[in-house]
């Protein structure tokens, strides 16, 4: 029904006036129709989307590349309340926001603060859709508290690993010792089912 594609458009990210344009028809209906059904109004300026991105990327983790977003996403990003997706990175990973929106062939912005001298890349993207699929892999607002793990299926799950190491992870070397330490900051359930995976592949680790 025509109705209920006016919630469904809005909350993806489109104005009313594209909703509008699109059945052409006013934008009376449409906001009766929102207000019927207790949809929130967003503030005008950021009601347009008139922005190219394919918002079904993450609808199937089917990928090296998929599952690798996941787990930067899930390491440096986070999806908001309000279905913002949001990707930010210092200066010395600056193409990494850019790679991100080539994934998922889209033209949003990329914006960068400077702050004494150094900068944040960083990238927004709104979608009811994309927001829904990444929260079905385990990610959520406030998942650095929470996280215990992303479903991916079992053959990408390094890859998604590859992706919060890129993130999260660390690798140092300590002179004193002459050894090279590898190093995860996530919750500890997250760290555990890491643990886990790395057994269950040959690979033992020492925790510190």
């Amino acid at each position: 029904e025509i109705k209920s594609n006016f919630i469904k458009e809005y909350e993806s990210g489109f104005s009313t006036c594209d909703i509008a344009k699109k059945y052409n028809i006013s934008t009376i209906p449409i906001n009766y129709e929102l207000h019927k059904n207790n949809v929130k109004f967003r503030p005008g300026y950021i009601n347009k989307r008139q922005i190219e991105c394919n918002h079904s990327y993450f609808c199937s983790i089917d990928t090296e590349e998929k599952a690798y977003w996941i787990g930067i996403i899930a390491s440096d990003g986070c999806v908001m309340d309000d279905n913002a997706i949001l990707y930010g990175v210092a200066s010395k990973d600056w193409e990494h926001p850019f790679k991100f929106r080539d994934a998922l062939k889209s033209d949003h912005k990329i914006s960068v603060r400077l702050n004494n001298g150094s900068g944040v890349y960083k990238i927004c993207i709104r979608s009811l859709e994309m927001a829904n699929d990444i929260r079905k892999t385990g990610i959520c607002a406030r998942k650095s508290l929470i996280l215990e793990d992303i479903s991916v299926p079992n053959h990408l799950k390094k890859h998604m690993y590859r992706g919060f190491f890129d993130g999260d992870g660390f690798i140092a070397y300590y002179e004193y010792r002459n050894s090279w330490m590898i190093g995860l900051s996530a919750p500890r359930i997250f760290l555990e089912n890491f643990r886990i995976f790395l057994h269950v592949n040959n690979i033992d680790i020492q925790n510190k």
